[in-house]
């Protein structure tokens, strides 16, 4: 499966537990407040150049497979 296909350039919010890093999923009142307050955030942020993998839509994904999983109605 190709990830990002949907996906635009921006800050994004991760959760880390037991030294694993998890995607924390917003509504989208809740990304434009994170996106917001990224913006007033003082200083530079810099990006790291070293990648932890290819981003994937994971609403998505769920949607789909809850879409094959239901019945169809004709």
């Amino acid at each position: 499966m190709r990830g990002g296909d949907n996906l635009k350039d921006g800050l994004v919010l991760f959760y880390i537990k037991d030294e694993v890093i998890l995607p924390v999923a917003l509504t989208e009142e809740q990304n434009q407040t994170f996106e917001m307050l990224m913006s007033i955030m003082p200083g530079t942020i810099t990006v790291v150049d070293k990648p932890q993998g290819r981003a994937i839509n994971l609403t998505d994904q769920l949607n789909a497979s809850k879409q094959k999983k239901s019945p169809s109605v004709h």
